[in-house]
């Protein structure tokens, strides 16, 4: 029976890499771990009875792999909170990217409209009719911000 070996080697260094990549990493790196958990079951349950151990023997090989799957268990355990840590990230960017290019837009409006206000107020004697524009940017960007609504 062939252990296959677990191993990180599809993640790209950072900075170089995708987050679906990483994602993808994290995803193979868990799978390979429920694999191997897989083949120490069928190990324990199916390999070793064709053999004929002694009760002691049996009993320390069955502790081993036990020990091993609770080991494995845990990585698994950690892969899968890497990977939701990293899944939650991205929703972030994602939410950030999308609320800056919104901004980027209301912003050219702001420029836009001020400098028009600009050219005919040029004491700025009366309120500027783009400072609504950048109170939406701002508020865009608290609530593209803000923790626990990425969930």
């Amino acid at each position: 029976m062939k252990m296959e070996a677990i191993g990180l080697d599809t993640i790209q260094k950072p900075g170089n890499g995708d987050i679906g990549v990483i994602a993808s990493a994290y995803i193979k790196y868990r799978d390979n771990i429920s694999a191997m958990m897989a083949q120490m079951h069928q190990l324990k349950e199916v390999e070793l009875p064709k053999y004929d151990l002694d009760d002691s023997t049996l009993c320390f090989v069955h502790q081993c792999i036990e020990l091993e799957r609770m080991t494995l268990l845990q990585a698994r355990s950690i892969a899968c909170k890497w990977l939701d840590d990293i899944l939650a990230a991205e929703l972030v960017c994602r939410k950030i990217l999308d609320t800056v290019g919104k901004n980027h837009e209301l912003y050219k409006q702001y420029l836009d409209i001020s400098l028009e206000w600009i050219k005919a107020n040029p004491t700025g004697d009366t309120p500027n009719p783009a400072s609504q524009i950048l109170e939406q940017i701002h508020a865009n960007l608290q609530h593209a911000t803000r923790p626990g609504l990425h969930k």
